[in-house]
């Protein structure tokens, strides 16, 4: 007990120099991970944390994530981690580059779902474990949020995001569930059922209808990679977590483009009628 009183008051001591409330008022509501930098081939990712009076953010590597998820894993080992708290996992730099742009923005969703995983868990939000970790590393200036792009009106669909998945006898079906908040009530909300092989017929659609526009095609964010049944089991749910994840931040980027959203083909897959 005195041991972890002493850590208690040690975090708290910590979060008090770093400007931060004391632990005992500390309780975490939020979290984010909006950004990464790439400092001398090492990347680090910006996590915005907020708390019940402020918010800050703290800079980790990777690295840190997975000591992290370690010591969860250890301290939990009768119970596990929550479903979807899954660190994504470790590539060797010889086969990737660590800090290319691609790779560190698919491991920045990653690890911003894993976390947003993690908070979700009462226990685990204000364990000494998770507090030490979102309050060490203080950077001096907060990171900012990414700001929501103004689309017109008109447009059909206003949000998406894809909350779970169904089992299927030999393949998966994730659910996507489509808004549009500038229709009446009843009409404002659905959901549509798509395996990972419709996603990528639709990209490949779209695409396809833009080929004379090659600055354009080139700003467009890629699906997720296909990666080989031999090599990966896609019925594991990790691996189904992750490309759930994914997925989901994938078509969060499509619809902020105008000419996609108004595209039939995006609009078809999405069953706007």
């Amino acid at each position: 007990k005195t041991s972890k009183r002493r850590r208690r008051e040690t975090i708290m001591l910590k979060s008090e120099s770093n400007g931060l409330p004391p632990q005992e008022e500390l309780d975490v509501v939020h979290v984010s991970v909006p950004k990464a930098r790439v400092v001398d081939d090492t990347a680090f990712y910006l996590i915005r944390v907020t708390g019940s009076f402020s918010s800050w953010t703290v800079a980790k590597r990777y690295s840190q994530f997975e000591a992290l998820h370690s010591k969860l894993t250890s301290e939990n080992a009768h119970k596990g981690l929550p479903k979807g708290a899954v660190l994504p996992p470790k590539r060797y730099k010889l086969f990737t580059s660590h800090v290319g742009a691609a790779f560190v923005e698919e491991r920045r969703v990653l690890l911003e779902n894993y976390l947003r995983h993690l908070i979700q868990d009462d226990n685990l939000r204000r364990s000494e474990t998770v507090l030490e970790f979102l309050t060490s590393d203080k950077e001096s200036t907060n990171v900012d949020e990414e700001k929501e792009t103004e689309m017109p009106e008109d447009v059909e669909v206003t949000g998406v995001c894809i909350p779970s998945f169904r089992h299927m006898s030999d393949h998966i079906l994730y659910q996507i569930d489509v808004s549009n908040e500038r229709k009446r009530k009843t009409f404002s909300k659905w959901t549509v059922l798509k395996r990972f092989g419709q996603f990528w017929e639709m990209d490949t659609a779209v695409r396809a209808s833009f080929a004379d526009d090659e600055n354009f095609l080139a700003s467009l964010p890629a699906p997720p990679a296909r990666k080989s049944k031999l090599l990966y089991d896609h019925m594991d749910d990790e691996f189904i977590e992750e490309r759930r994840c994914l997925l989901e931040h994938y078509l969060q980027k499509m619809i902020k483009i105008e000419e996609i959203v108004r595209h039939p083909v995006f609009l078809a897959f999405l069953a706007v009628t």
